[in-house]
């Protein structure tokens, strides 16, 4: 059974809520908290997320893009604000998708399996797929284990951040596509989704420090140096 992880500070949403994903199979865990949810994502952790923007103790935005440095598992937002700013801001802290309020219980619960077996499917690839030991640099990465070393030292990457930089290693001293990256590293394409590409190249360029430069190339894509 599939866990999923509930952030909604108002009972009169979460409620009904937890009920319709517990009647679709799912087992939940409530929070109604902002301070609470990341200790209760490492003690158990789910297999999505479905978070709340506006929270009491630590905002959604905040919280999604603490989850996304080390995990990532899928994430759902849930907000009142509905502009195109707002949804890129979400996307840009690493949501996968973005519910505005109010919205249809039996909808969330449809996009939570499609999001669910779309991670699923990425996930399939990933595992299947025989990746190239790579040396490129300080860098040094183990395509069977999934293990990244910088200048001699093991670097910690989720599964999204080790194939990002393998694919961006693979083509490095070229400008990689955005939109190859979300098809052929990501697994899917879409232009708000893209946005999420953003929170983990900053999360890579963070855990690999100065000996490692990934150059932004605007309006195009990603590089890496040879």
């Amino acid at each position: 059974m599939q866990t999923v992880l509930l952030v909604e500070d108002d009972l009169a949403i979460r409620t009904p809520l937890s009920m319709y994903l517990e009647n679709a199979g799912y087992r939940v865990i409530v929070i109604g908290n902002g301070l609470e949810v990341l200790s209760a994502f490492r003690s158990n952790p789910p297999d999505l997320v479905i978070l709340d923007i506006n929270l009491p103790g630590k905002d959604g935005l905040s919280l999604c893009e603490e989850l996304r440095e080390e995990s990532d598992v899928p994430v759902i937002m849930l907000t009142a604000r509905n502009s195109e700013e707002d949804k890129l801001t979400a996307f840009g802290a690493g949501a996968d998708d973005y519910v505005p309020k109010p919205f249809s219980p039996r909808e969330l619960v449809a996009r939570v399996t499609t999001v669910l077996k779309r991670s699923a499917r990425k996930s399939s690839d990933f595992e299947s797929e025989t990746m190239a030991d790579i040396e490129i640099g300080p860098i040094r990465l183990e395509g069977d284990n999934y293990r990244a070393f910088v200048s001699g030292r093991e670097t910690k990457l989720t599964k999204t951040e080790f194939l990002l930089l393998h694919h961006l290693a693979r083509h490095a001293g070229k400008v990689v596509e955005r939109e190859t990256l979300m098809k052929e590293a990501f697994g899917y394409g879409n232009y708000l989704y893209d946005r999420t590409i953003d929170t983990h190249v900053k999360n890579l360029r963070r855990k690999l420090g100065d000996d490692v430069s990934i150059e932004t190339v605007r309006g195009v894509g990603y590089r890496i140096s040879p």
